[in-house]
């Protein structure tokens, strides 16, 4: 009945999982071998080994800076010295956050993605999203404490 018009494209489907490029959903594929997980897991902690080296160096250069304060004052000293555990804690808690944000919550981490493997749902082949996300990351903190 529409003569001259071209068929119209399919409407997105409502709240269709979010799939990175590459990764269709519903596709099987095969497991990643224990090698490639390795290396992914050993290319994520060389870049936040990186990262949290460079806040250290940070927290040093104002650990060097408290204890030249604390022959001035030693307010000014102690003020430093809380700065250098806020780097600290924020160097951490940053690691934790982005693993989860950029890495399990869009199925790839850095590594991941170099070695093209992804974490994804076995049913519908999309990423694992975050609160499944949050939980593994914490499973692997308390796999990580013996």
């Amino acid at each position: 009945p529409d003569a001259g018009r071209g068929a119209q494209p399919p409407l997105p489907a409502p709240m269709a999982p979010m799939v990175p490029a590459g990764f269709a959903s519903g596709v099987q594929r095969p497991m990643a071998t224990v090698g490639s997980r390795f290396a992914a897991h050993l290319l994520d902690g060389l870049v936040v080994t990186g990262l949290l080296l460079a806040l250290y160096v940070v927290a040093l250069v104002l650990g060097l800076f408290a204890s030249s304060l604390s022959r001035i004052s030693y307010d000014l000293a102690s003020l430093a010295a809380a700065a250098v555990g806020l780097v600290a804690l924020v160097a951490y808690l940053g690691a934790g956050i982005g693993y989860i944000v950029w890495g399990w919550g869009t199925g790839q981490t850095f590594g991941k993605r170099a070695m093209k493997i992804a974490v994804v749902d076995a049913a519908t082949g999309a990423p694992i999203g975050y609160s499944r996300a949050v939980v593994r990351y914490l499973m692997m903190a308390v796999m990580a404490l013996p």
